[in-house]
């Protein structure tokens, strides 16, 4: 009888893609239902940064830039303060936030992923296979 350890790197990757293909649309959902669970109060931050390389820093500024649109589109009361330095590497943050996060409203969203058609099928033929794999080990 020959047990098995645990899966191969190509399993694990046929497995992942499976995952993703499968579970991509509801876990975007279950992110984004999360997401509109959290309100932001209040969200103040100062953060002074530079990396060794301008060119860096100022691309990682624009990127910080266009996330914090996103940030300020869903709280009206918060204040950034970014400040790129080009001439040194250097990282420090200054925050302060009040955030408030209701249970009840995460709950319906989990329930909405796990008995999502995708979801139950996906763990099916997981549960499946792993049957059909230890079926095939104790022959």
């Amino acid at each position: 009888m020959e047990t098995k350890k645990g899966m191969t790197t190509m399993e694990k990757l046929h497995w992942g893609l499976e995952a993703y293909k499968a579970l991509r649309k509801p876990l975007f959902r279950l992110i984004s239902d999360m997401l509109n669970a959290i309100k932001i109060k209040n969200l103040k931050a100062d953060l002074t940064f530079g990396l060794p390389d301008p060119a860096d820093t100022g691309m990682l500024c624009g990127l910080i830039h266009a996330l914090l649109g996103t940030v300020y589109s869903r709280c009206r009361s918060c204040s950034f303060a970014v400040c790129p330095v080009f001439m040194e590497s250097l990282l420090d943050f200054r925050g302060n936030a009040e955030i408030r996060i209701k249970i009840y409203s995460l709950i319906f969203p989990f329930i909405k992923f796990i008995f999502n058609g995708k979801t139950l099928s996906f763990t099916y033929s997981i549960v499946k296979e792993k049957l059909r794999g230890s079926s095939k080990i104790n022959s």
